[in-house]
Parts: C-alpha cells; structure tokens; sequence
C-alpha cells in the first residue's frame, strides 16, 4: 500500500516540475525551491553570505576528493607490497 501511493506522488511531482520549469538546453537552470527555503530566501541573503555558502561547498568537493585520492592511492600502494 505505501509503495503505491509513494509511486504515484513521485510520478505528481515529476509532471509538476516539468510543468512549472521547463528546462531547455542552453538555458540557465531556474532556481527550485529546495525544502522550505525558496528562491527568494536564497535571494534575501547579502553578497557576503552567498559567497561563503558557495566556497563552502566547493572547499567541501575539494576536500572530498583530496581524500578520496589519498584512500585509493594507499590501496594501490598496498596492493603491490
């Protein structure tokens, strides 16, 4: 029973989506609104704030990947000892 209705709301929203932002290629994405905060509380936030937001993320990514590298060099490293 829930695996139904969890199927049909998925299939609600995904016609929604496609209705209210129809995405086309070449464009900008448009800003979702993701969770309770929306676009316009994105927009709300000072210059300052975006920014740190922003190189957060990207410092995180970077971050990431740094350590991925490092665990799979180990591993090759162990892996011809």
């Amino acid at each position: 029973m829930s695996n139904s209705k969890k199927s049909k709301k998925s299939g609600k929203v995904k016609v929604w989506t496609s209705k209210v932002y129809p995405v086309y290629p070449g464009q900008p994405l448009p800003d979702i609104p993701m969770g309770p905060t929306s676009s316009s509380g994105w927009n709300s936030l000072s210059k300052c704030d975006k920014t740190i937001i922003i190189m957060a993320i990207i410092l995180s990514l970077i971050a990431f990947s740094i350590v991925a590298f490092i665990y799979v060099s180990h591993a090759d490293n162990n892996r011809n000892q």
